[in-house]
């Protein structure tokens, strides 16, 4: 039946057929039981005819399984016991039948027919600690109980950390929902419990009604021991926090742009000064024969040396200090250590964006020294030396 239960009204929106189950009982041991399928029909509300969703001519898609393998299985498959084949001397309709029979028994044995059954193991990825715990390792089978079944997984890989999840309190293990579900909706049998695990509620904007609801579901006759989340409280506390408003993004922001603007200021005071200060010694190389070009380049030499040592030697000492301050930078504001910890990372895109910068200023400095040698007046220079 596909109505709902004690009712006449058909459940709504669109079905999904997960399984084809008998129950057998009571059939003496060691006879071969079965039966024939053939035409699989659906009628909709409101029209007389049936459609044919499938017609068991081909039986490849369906995969027979039973209770009892099921329960033994390490993922819910396992070799079947049961047998289905076409057979094209019985059939309904068309040309064949889906001929699916059984070794009879005792006991009450629930039977399914899968389509496009998934007999893939499902891996969890596991937490460190949770292996330590248990004496596990990568590739190890393991029962695990979700809410009337329990279920067999295969550890395949292993995480320190994962978002929300913290190690230090908690072991925790990551796996796909679709194929737990899949694999947890294929228990067989009439008393498959169906429940909710979270509740997601939409409530009135007026506090004091909002108020009022929120300590109601903190009851626990409506908890059941859960956790009530406040989205809105949530909210408030993340945008009450100066760290997380104000965001560490624009503080290094202004933090890049002041330290570009300052060693591009200093630089230019350090080569105007410099220049000032060595126009006797540059006047007196250009008597003793320097040519222009000379100048040119043994300013260059000069300067790009400075540069390049300078940037060097920041780059090094910037890294070994990141290293050295930036562990005590690893607590909450309760003392604790955060978690993940600080990975350290070097953006070496927005370091390169720097350093083309600089170095573009750094040009443009050292023409403007060039120009302003070039300017300078030899005659005038050396008498200003002699006195």
């Amino acid at each position: 039946s596909i109505k709902r239960p004690g009712s006449d009204e058909p459940l709504p929106g669109l079905l999904t057929l997960h399984t084809i189950w008998i129950n057998t009982t009571g059939v003496r041991s060691g006879a071969i039981q079965g039966l024939y399928l053939d035409n699989l029909q659906v009628r909709t509300i409101g029209t007389t005819d049936p459609t044919i969703i499938e017609t068991f001519d081909e039986t490849s898609i369906w995969t027979p399984l039973n209770s009892n393998q099921y329960e033994k299985s390490l993922s819910g498959v396992g070799q079947t016991q049961d047998s289905l084949y076409a057979d094209s001397t019985v059939f309904h309709d068309g040309q064949k039948s889906a001929c699916w029979s059984w070794m009879g028994g005792n006991s009450s044995v629930y039977r399914g027919l899968f389509p496009n059954l998934d007999t893939r193991p499902i891996e969890a990825i596991v937490s460190r600690s949770f292996l330590k715990n248990n004496g596990l390792k990568i590739g190890d089978w393991l029962n695990i109980r979700a809410p009337g079944q329990y279920l067999t997984i295969q550890v395949g890989d292993v995480v320190d950390y994962f978002p929300t999840l913290d190690p230090q309190k908690n072991d925790f293990m990551l796996l796909n929902l679709d194929r737990l579900l899949t694999l947890r909706n294929r228990q067989l049998g009439p008393m498959t419990p169906i429940y909710a695990n979270e509740v997601w509620l939409s409530l009135t904007t007026n506090k004091t009604a909002r108020a009022a609801a929120i300590e109601t579901l903190n009851q626990p006759d409506y908890s059941g021991g859960g956790h009530l989340y406040d989205s809105k409280q949530i909210i408030a506390d993340q945008e009450s926090d100066p760290l997380i408003s104000a965001g560490w993004g624009g503080v290094l922001t202004l933090a890049f742009c002041g330290v570009a603007l300052v060693s591009a200021l200093g630089f230019i005071v350090y080569a105007y000064l410099s220049a000032r200060e060595r126009q006797l010694e540059f006047a007196i190389l250009r008597t003793l024969g320097f040519s222009f070009r000379q100048i040119i380049t043994l300013i260059g030499f000069e300067q790009i040396f400075i540069i390049v040592a300078g940037m060097g030697i920041g780059t090094y000492v910037g890294i070994r200090l990141s290293g050295i301050m930036m562990p005590f930078l690893q607590l909450t504001e309760g003392g604790e250590k955060v978690l993940p910890p600080f990975v350290f990372v070097t953006d070496w895109k927005t370091v390169l964006t720097t350093y083309g910068i600089l170095g573009v200023v750094f040009v443009i400095t050292i023409s403007l020294v060039v120009f302003y040698f070039s300017r300078v007046s030899l005659n005038r220079t050396l008498r200003m030396g002699d006195q």
